[in-house]
């Protein structure tokens, strides 16, 4: 975080980022759910967090998804879908979309080059 200080704010952007990484998988997860659970509305979440981290909630939300996605290629044998919907995805066009976004490859291109740099040791 920028500030380091110590502030309600800062604390209920923690609250935040806690909530997120313990329910990430959860594919009903929003900005509606989070604002309710923390108790607070969902424009004031909005804007303390990404004043906090310099990232949307849904920025944030899917780089946890892809980082999780990530793990599960490289460590299980689990198909790409089961994959898309055990991280959290609704839709698995849409989870195709997403990780090629953050990883310029599909899914299924990043899982072969880490099969291929795996077998390259």
């Amino acid at each position: 975080m920028p500030n380091s200080l110590s502030t309600p704010q800062n604390q209920t952007v923690q609250e935040a980022e806690k909530y997120l990484c313990e329910n990430f998988m959860n594919e009903s997860l929003n900005r509606e759910v989070i604002a309710a659970h923390l108790k607070i509305s969902c424009a004031y979440l909005s804007e303390i967090f990404k004043k906090n981290t310099q990232k949307t909630l849904p920025q944030y939300l899917n780089e946890l998804r892809i980082s999780k996605a990530k793990e599960l290629l490289q460590n299980t044998h689990n198909r790409v879908t089961e994959i898309a919907y055990e991280v959290g995805f609704r839709n698995f066009d849409h989870f195709i979309r997403v990780f090629k976004s953050f990883e310029r490859v599909t899914p299924t291109e990043f899982r072969g080059k880490c099969i291929k740099a795996m077998k390259g040791r």
